[in-house]
């Protein structure tokens, strides 16, 4: 059933103490915990409903035309007719390019809570295409374990993963990982940060607890505190030889071990 609606929005709080402990806690568990962050942190503003904004579907997807000659995805077909989520979905191959009204467009996006909620999601295949992710487009997708994220990928919005089962992250070309943007991925346990990195915000990877090796490409990234928070099996940062010492005082707050990238 193709619906206008999402469901309740939602938002992974700063204070990630509920998230899932170890790799075996079963997904009924990480359901569980990350309930518990919900209701903590909560307010009535957060538990209203909000639009997808859908122009057109096409296949399973709808999408909203940010341009001329782009748009966005913005839901998926769903059996539930309160929510817009899908439990049916497993894997989403988003296009590079979709018709409408004999117009073809190039998909950019992926919008505001697109796939929110989809419990049995286990694969996202992105094109190259795809520049923004919006803010919990992937929120509490318990199963998702493999993500071909896109290598022109620039933006990761707030809570747009939270809550994924990926082990492994590259990012090719991102600019900004907002908050919460992967927390409590508590299999994750390497990450790979492009060159172009401009700016990671508070708890982008909090309570990933799991993490053990974070690979910084760029010279110098401005981090701010509590990047980390809870990654209690951080080991060690690799960053560019010449950063060193100011990585080290950047990620001071970690006991963490920072070494030289070896090339």
């Amino acid at each position: 059933m193709r619906v206008t609606k999402s469901g309740v929005i939602l938002l992974v709080g700063i204070l990630l103490t509920g998230c899932a402990g170890n790799q075996n806690k079963s997904i009924q568990g990480k359901e569980n915990s990350l309930d518990t962050v919900k209701e903590v942190n909560e307010t009535p503003a957060e538990k209203t409903f909000v639009d997808k904004k859908m122009d057109f579907w096409e296949g399973n997807f709808a999408y909203q035309i940010i341009s001329d000659n782009e748009v966005w995805v913005t839901n998926v077909e769903s059996e539930d007719n309160k929510n817009g989520t899908s439990k049916s979905i497993k894997i989403a191959e988003i296009p590079e390019y979709v018709k409408n009204k004999e117009k073809e467009y190039h998909v950019t996006g992926i919008g505001e809570g697109a796939f929110d909620l989809c419990t049995n999601l286990e694969e996202v295949n992105m094109p190259n295409s795809i520049r923004e992710i919006d803010r919990n487009a992937f929120a509490e997708c318990l199963k998702l374990s493999k993500i071909q994220f896109s290598k022109n990928l620039e933006e990761i919005k707030y809570g747009a993963f939270s809550g994924a089962d990926v082990s492994a992250i590259t990012l090719d070309n991102i600019i900004l990982i907002d908050e919460n943007g992967f927390a409590c991925c508590t299999k994750l346990k390497s990450l790979d940060l492009s060159k172009s990195i401009k700016k990671v915000t508070p708890y982008a990877f909090g309570e990933c607890k799991n993490l053990e090796t974070v690979t910084i490409r760029a010279i110098k990234l401005n981090i701010e505190e509590n990047v980390f928070y809870g990654c209690k099996k951080l080991k060690v940062f690799y960053v560019p030889k010449e950063s060193v010492e100011y990585y080290k005082k950047a990620l001071s707050e970690y006991k963490a071990e920072v070494k030289a990238i070896e090339e």
